[in-house]
């Protein structure tokens, strides 16, 4: 049996729930196919597709965070055109939101800002090391 957390817990409260900016960020159908990997890969524990408004929030607050310096991100990618960086950096923070869902052990975990510099640098560590 699905364990579900309560729609009034207090994490839930620690990111707002908004919407994605439509201009790049994600698109209906990925947005359909991001849900189904949510569902199909969470073992039904503490994850729940109401989840949704919550992880929203995470996406644009990943995004601030690691696409602040545009200018870093415009030199790395140069010889890329505009709608290719954009595709790049949409894939990217999707892969790093639901990597971070993921690997958390409850709701708490995953909206946890204070610790969530520490989680990425974690996973960015893994990812150079791994070949």
């Amino acid at each position: 049996m699905c364990e579900h957390l309560n729609k009034q817990n207090g994490a839930k409260q620690i990111l707002p729930a908004t919407t994605l900016d439509s201009s790049n960020m994600i698109s209906k159908k990925d947005e359909n196919k991001h849900q189904e990997q949510q569902v199909s890969s969470s073992n039904c524990s503490w994850r729940n597709p109401e989840d949704e408004n919550l992880r929203r929030g995470m996406l644009l607050l990943l995004r601030n965070m690691l696409f602040s310096n545009e200018a870093a991100i415009m030199k790395m990618m140069n010889d890329k055109t505009y709608q290719e960086r954009n595709e790049y950096k949409a894939t990217l923070l999707r892969k790093l939101e639901l990597h971070l869902y993921q690997s958390a052990s409850s709701l708490e975990d995953y909206a946890n800002i204070g610790t969530l510099y520490k989680r990425i640098r974690t996973i960015a560590l893994k990812a150079i090391e791994s070949p």
